[in-house]
Formats: structure tokens, C-alpha cells, sequence
């Protein structure tokens, strides 16, 4: 049997609210408690909803909401166990906390707060929805329907949710007798409908087991004809971090590595030498990276990794500066990679950085030369250079003992002739 249910719902959304989102960092252990505090100005906006987003995953998660007021129904089921919500919705600051308690690892994530206006719904507007429908597998289709009495009502949208409790777009309709599927769905599958203004309608053909979901039918009414209130604004977020008991706290180990053999056989000024700085080692995964030259910092040419990478129970990141190559040989220049790392309490800088004086040489090979010249070779022709300067200078010592001692025995010989 198949078995969905679907309500509808009228909503709006506005833009142009600062939203105060805090701590942005967070690492605790397994089973402590955590809180995370979200607040805003703005009279109208009397919704405040929480978020998650787990590594990994590119959906965010409705944890809960307040709608001008709450109580324990407003966290979504899936959530209930371990997180709470209290504020106040009612006063000039309004504001939302997330409390996360028994905290395990897989609470591990990124956490944002949203806030938008509040339409309540008001004997002007009613909707009307069947709240069940129960079809067989395999049947050939099954029709879902909304319909609402005001000509306000620009956009309507079909979502689906999950037994995984992720919320997915299907259909959006923002006219009379105009709609569109969105992907990963298709309209050989599913059809929106919308002959009136007023009456939306989603065809799913044939009907299938794995269909079975939950089907929200989204109304938002749009006076400013959606220039600026069909999204919801969101804070900066929050980054949690359980800690895995068995893994302690480890600080970054950086390494910069000077530009690959390939870039230093190109002798093309134009183009650009890369250095690449490795942060490796290191839990957890609270890290930040910058680049400077001579004590300033640098912004044109850095790529750095949109997130940290696990490798087995660690972590790694690496960041690419790109310089042009008078900038790269002049032996005035120093390279400096900074890494910042949060250990739970303090955040600590660690780096690693290009002496000018290998500069100063290597720009000599390079140039005059034209050697393709790598650290590990430059290290090689030094150490070659030290040795054979070294047996230099002991052979001329000997020679020199050599040409002194024939010197003594000629003036030996010749004081025994005189006499």
C-alpha cells in the first residue's frame, strides 16, 4: 500500500535583515551540551528557523522553527532527541537558541539560522487540501490537489519529503496554466497542473512504493511581484564539531613546496609560478589559511581548498599561491603560509615560509644558465659545490707543502756546495 500525505501551506519570505549568528566555532566532547544563539531586529519577521548541514552533504536539514511563538512540537521528529529551542519572539530583539544535548559525533556540522516574515492565516485567505491519499503500488497515477480563495497567490510550489526528513522541490508553478519539474525529477514522471490562479494540481504516473512521502504544497504570496521576498535570510552559521574521544586534539604540521619542475623549464615571463602550501595532520578540522609576502597579506592569485580533506582519523588542506615571476625572483621577497587552527579554546597560527637567500641562487641558474632548478637540486648542487671545495682547498694545501718542502731541499743542496 501506498500511503501520502501532503498539507499546504502559505508563506513569505524577505530580504535586508542583519542577522546576529553566534559563536561561528564550536568543539566540545561526546555527551556535553552546546548552545547556539541567534537574534534579529526586524518587527516583521517573527519566523526564526534553525538548520543543519552535515559534512558531506549538500542539502540543509530543518532542525525547528519558532512562528511567533513555540513549544516542543516546533523541532522536527527526527530531531527531538537531542535538541531544544527557547527565545523570544515577541519582543523588539527577537531571538532563537539551539540547544544540542547528549551531543554525539554525527552531530558534527555546520548549523544556520534563518528568519522570515510571518503571514498568518486570516479568514481572507483559506486553503483547502485533502490531508491523505492512499494508493496502490503500481497504479497508474495518483493526483494530489491544492486550492486557495485569493488572487493575490502568485507562486505555488510542490515539495517532497522523505522519510529521511530532507525536503525536496519537485514542481513550481508562477502563473495561471505555467509550471516547470525541477531535477532530479521529470515530467515523464510528474506533472504540475494549474488551469485557475487559485487550484494547483501534481499528477505522479505511475505510482510506485518509493513514492511514499510526505507532500507539502507551498503557496507565497508576492504583492512586490517576488523582486525581494520569495527567500529566507540567513546567518553565517555555525560550525560544530563533536570530538571523537579516541582522537586526540593535533595542531597542523605546514609545509610549502616551491614550484614543480614542469613550471621551472618554462622560461615564458608571462606565466605564473605556483607554491603550494600542505596543512596536514591535524584534528580537528577548524582551520583557516592565508598567505603573506614580507609581513603583508596576500589575496590575488590564492586558491585554497573549500574544506578540509579526512584522511583516515586526520585532516589536510592545501592552498596554491600564484606569483608572476619577477615577483618570484626577487631575492627581497619572502613567502609566508599561515595556517590557524581552533583547538576547542584558543586559535594558534603555525607556518612555513621561502628564504630570500635560496632565491638570490636559484635566480642565477635559472636565468643565466637556463637549468630547470627544484629544491632537491639546488640542495644537490650546494652540497656537490661544498665537497669539491673543500678537496680544493685540501689539494692546495698539499701542493703548497709539496712546492716548500723541494724549495728547502734546492737551498739544502746548494748551501753544501758553496761550502
Amino acid at each position: 500500500m501506498l500511503s501520502i500525505l501532503f498539507f499546504c501551506y502559505l508563506t513569505g519570505f524577505s530580504l535586508g535583515i542583519d542577522i546576529h549568528q553566534f559563536p561561528s566555532n564550536v568543539i566540545s566532547k561526546t555527551g556535553s551540551e552546546v548552545v547556539l544563539f541567534c537574534s534579529h531586529e526586524q518587527a516583521s519577521h517573527r519566523v526564526i528557523l534553525w538548520y543543519q548541514k552535515s559534512p558531506g552533504d549538500e542539502d540543509l536539514k530543518l532542525i525547528g522553527y519558532g512562528y511567533g511563538q513555540f513549544n516542543n512540537d516546533s523541532v522536527e521528529e527526527t530531531f527531538k532527541k537531542h535538541f531544544r529551542l527557547d527565545g523570544d519572539l515577541q519582543s523588539a530583539k527577537k531571538n532563537l537558541s539551539l540547544s544540542i544535548v547528549g551531543l554525539k559525533v554525527e552531530h558534527t556540522a555546520t548549523y544556520y539560522c534563518a528568519t522570515r516574515e510571518a503571514h498568518y492565516f486570516s479568514d481572507a485567505v483559506n486553503i483547502h487540501q485533502p490531508p491523505s491519499e492512499l494508493v496502490r503500488d503500481g497504479e497508474q497515477s495518483v493526483t494530489l490537489k491544492c486550492e486557495q480563495d485569493s488572487d493575490q497567490i502568485y507562486y505555488m510550489y510542490w515539495y517532497r519529503q522523505a522519510s529521511s526528513g530532507e525536503m525536496e522541490l519537485v514542481a513550481y508553478s508562477a502563473s495561471k496554466d505555467a509550471s516547470s519539474i525541477e531535477a532530479p525529477f521529470n515530467n515523464s514522471k510528474y506533472t504540475m497542473t494549474r488551469r485557475e490562479l487559485r487550484r494547483t494540481e501534481l499528477q505522479i504516473h505511475p505510482a510506485e512504493a518509493k513514492d511514499s512521502a510526505v507532500y507539502y504544497s507551498v503557496s507565497i504570496t508576492d504583492s512586490a511581484h517576488c523582486a525581494s521576498t520569495s527567500e529566507a535570510i540567513f546567518g553565517g552559521g555555525t560550525k560544530l564539531t563533536v570530538l571523537d574521544k579516541n582522537i586526540p586534539i593535533t595542531p597542523p604540521k605546514v609545509k610549502i613546496f616551491y614550484p614543480s619542475e614542469k613550471e621551472c623549464r618554462d622560461y615564458d615571463r608571462k606565466k605564473k609560478r605556483t607554491l603550494l602550501c600542505v596543512a596536514s595532520d591535524f584534528y580537528p578540522d577548524h582551520v583557516s589559511v592565508y598567505w603573506k609576502r614580507n609581513g603583508r597579506n596576500i589575496t590575488n592569485g590564492v586558491a585554497t581548498d573549500p574544506a578540509a580533506k579526512k584522511e583516515e582519523k586526520k585532516y589536510k588542506i592545501t592552498s596554491r599561491l600564484k606569483i608572476p615571476l619577477e615577483e618570484w625572483v626577487d631575492p627581497n621577497n619572502k613567502y609566508t603560509c599561515i595556517v590557524t587552527f581552533f583547538d576547542g579554546k584558543n586559535y594558534t597560527d603555525y607556518n612555513d615560509n621561502i628564504e630570500g637567500l635560496f632565491l638570490k641562487h636559484i635566480i642565477i641558474l635559472n636565468l643565466l644558465f637556463k637549468i630547470a632548478i627544484t629544491r632537491g637540486y639546488y640542495m644537490r648542487v650546494t652540497q656537490n659545490a661544498k665537497v669539491s671545495y673543500t678537496v680544493l682547498i685540501v689539494k692546495s694545501c698539499v701542493y703548497g707543502a709539496f712546492v716548500c718542502f723541494l724549495v728547502w731541499k734546492l737551498q739544502g743542496k746548494r748551501g753544501k756546495q758553496r761550502k
